[in-house]
């Protein structure tokens, strides 16, 4: 696997326990698991999508995403979770 460049204002130490995790073949689904831990209901389907549009954000051109549901308390849920 190419390494990849180390951003400045990271630490080693923190650079290589970033990578450990990324790197791990459950990373999604330990994602996943953490975010309805912290109180997202629902399906993994949405915890997921939660995630990675906010892992998007720091991209170039971050995902836009809107997310349809049966949830009477969606828009209290989602305010809670920002």
């Amino acid at each position: 696997m190419k390494r990849i460049q180390r951003p400045s204002k990271l630490s080693e130490a923190i650079y290589r326990k970033v990578l450990s995790r990324i790197t791990d073949p459950l990373f999604l689904f330990k994602a996943g698991q953490k975010i309805g831990e912290l109180g997202v209901e629902g399906e993994e389907r949405t915890r997921l999508i939660t995630f990675l549009a906010g892992v998007s954000r720091t991209l170039p051109e971050p995902a836009s995403v809107l997310i349809k549901g049966w949830f009477v308390n969606f828009k209290d849920m989602w305010n809670k979770l920002l």
